[in-house]
């Protein structure tokens, strides 16, 4: 099985889309609703996710922060009816290189890629197989679906 380790903020959003989004986030916080993390969420970065699940036959771990948040099970729950194949979240070890890295030991994965937004200490072996987004551009982009394609290989 591949594995696609996850983070949210700067892969799934940009600087650039909660700046669109700015407006309705705010009222939707005036009404006291959960909902707003969700908005931030930019569906079409939803679509690349799932069209590299899709094409190579991945699931996600997700190592994202936002698996802290109380609203977490809606926000997964959100990701998963919109085709995003969340099978688990990393433990929360405040080192993301070791998170991953026990995760890959303790389920025996081998065939990964890592969509990141940030340069954590990641382990050479860790590095060779991420994908680094930007926040201040645009989160993940087609180039990088074809980039986590090829490291992860097309499913048979």
């Amino acid at each position: 099985m591949n594995i696609i380790f996850l983070d949210i903020d700067g892969v799934l959003n940009s600087r650039n889309y909660l700046n669109e989004i700015h407006e309705t986030k705010k009222i939707l916080i005036k009404l006291d609703k959960p909902l707003y993390r969700l908005i931030e969420i930019n569906p079409l970065k939803i679509d690349i996710v799932k069209s590299i699940c899709v094409r190579t036959n991945s699931k996600v771990v997700i190592t994202s922060s936002w698996r802290k948040l109380m609203e977490w099970s809606l926000i997964e729950e959100y990701l998963i009816n919109k085709g995003i194949p969340i099978i688990d979240t990393t433990e929360d070890l405040n080192d993301r290189n070791k998170e991953i890295t026990k995760y890959i030991n303790e389920h025996k994965i081998e065939n990964y890629a890592i969509i990141d937004d940030e340069m954590y200490n990641y382990s050479s072996e860790l590095l060779n197989r991420l994908i680094k987004t930007c926040f201040y551009e645009d989160g993940i982009t087609y180039e990088q679906l074809d980039e986590t394609i090829n490291i992860l290989g097309r499913s048979k």
